[in-house]
């Protein structure tokens, strides 16, 4: 019975405001500090007096926020719990600096969506990866199973907590598998011996997009019609991650335009199409829900681009086939891509899409 207990997710934060200085501030000093160290956790520098780089990270932190040398670490295991840097410190997502350069609270809480439901390790620390990657993430697996049952309850949430996930290669718990899970989770005095663990857990949970907690019941924001749809295919695709990335392209329009918008016509069309510049199907797991690498089209525009009729170069201006009809090259000759939204990333993008020009 004790080593069920034993077994559970282990969270707990430093800072728990996402949008907080302190959060922010504290991941930027790390991803720069790994910029500058690439060589990871374990090296010892010749000059720092026999310190390995993970102590003198910790005792730049201690310094800069005045804390003892364990709150130091914990602040950055949190940044490895969370996903936003691999353990051993030698990398991090490339997210992450989006993160820090995010302009709106909501583009933040997005890109802190996709951070921690693709990359979060609960189990993980400097110096332990923990799990595999090939295994489902600790909010990934969560989402998954609120996905498939509906709605979650704090008993739910104990019983998550201590799941072993590597158990469930499904990625998710089935009704029964909860039920079974919060049984085994009451019978242990979980709630009550992990209160702490269980109030930081819920407390990503409501800093996820789209997702809610109301009187103690986890569920899904209800919405009215989507305004932005995606193009059906025969891809199974992760439905969260499609909503981020669509929402994603829609705050982008908004930024700009007080509303959503074609990017190209600049028009608001009661439904405009999340389109991908390199197609779902040909791209990579980085890809594949990389906001750089959509646009927000018209319908009429995204069935021309989707069937490389027209491309864009990149300063954004319209490329057009030669198999496309006078008028409707008169009619469009003089559209382009708005240059708020060319940037490097998209450049690349397209530069694959006009390959592909018929």
């Amino acid at each position: 019975m004790t080593q069920v207990y034993e077994n559970y997710w282990k969270i707990t934060l430093a800072y728990t405001d996402i949008h907080g200085k302190k959060f922010r501030n504290s991941l930027e000093i790390i991803l720069n500090f790994i910029d500058e160290h690439p060589e990871g956790f374990s090296f010892i520098d010749e000059d720092s007096e026999g310190k390995t780089n993970y102590k003198i990270l910790a005792s730049v932190l201690q310094e800069k926020y005045q804390i003892n040398i364990v709150s130091a670490r914990k602040i950055i295991n949190q940044f490895v719990k969370l996903g936003f840097i691999n353990c051993e410190l030698k990398t991090y997502t490339y997210e992450a600096k989006q993160f820090l350069n995010a302009q709106t609270d909501l583009r933040r809480q997005l890109l802190f969506s996709r951070i921690v439901y693709k990359n979060s390790k609960f189990n993980a620390s400097v110096t332990n990866q923990s799990e595999d990657q090939s295994e489902p993430k600790s909010i990934n697996f969560l989402v998954k199973t609120l996905e498939k049952n509906g709605t979650l309850s704090t008993d739910d949430i104990n019983g998550l907590m201590i799941t072993d996930i590597k158990n469930y290669p499904k990625g998710y718990l089935e009704k029964n598998e909860l039920n079974e899970a919060k049984s085994r989770a009451k019978k242990i005095g979980f709630e009550d011996r992990k209160y702490n663990q269980l109030s930081h857990f819920e407390n990503i949970i409501s800093k996820l997009y789209d997702i809610q907690i109301e009187k103690g019941v986890i569920k899904f924001k209800e919405t009215t019609e989507d305004q932005i749809e995606t193009k059906p295919d025969n891809t199974q695709r992760d439905s969260y991650m499609q909503k981020i990335y669509k929402d994603q392209l829609k705050e982008e329009s908004e930024i700009f335009y007080k509303k959503p918008k074609c990017m190209v016509e600049e028009l608001a069309y009661p439904t405009l199409i999340a389109s991908h510049i390199k197609p779902y199907i040909e791209s990579d797991e980085d890809e594949e829900f990389d906001p750089n690498n959509g646009l927000l089209l018209s319908r009429n525009i995204d069935s021309l681009f989707d069937l490389n009729y027209i491309s864009f170069d990149n300063e954004g201006k319209i490329i057009l086939s030669k198999k496309l009809s006078e008028d409707v090259k008169e009619h469009i000759n003089d559209f382009c891509i708005n240059k708020k939204f060319i940037n490097e990333k998209r450049q690349e993008y397209l530069e694959y899409h006009r390959e592909n020009l018929k």
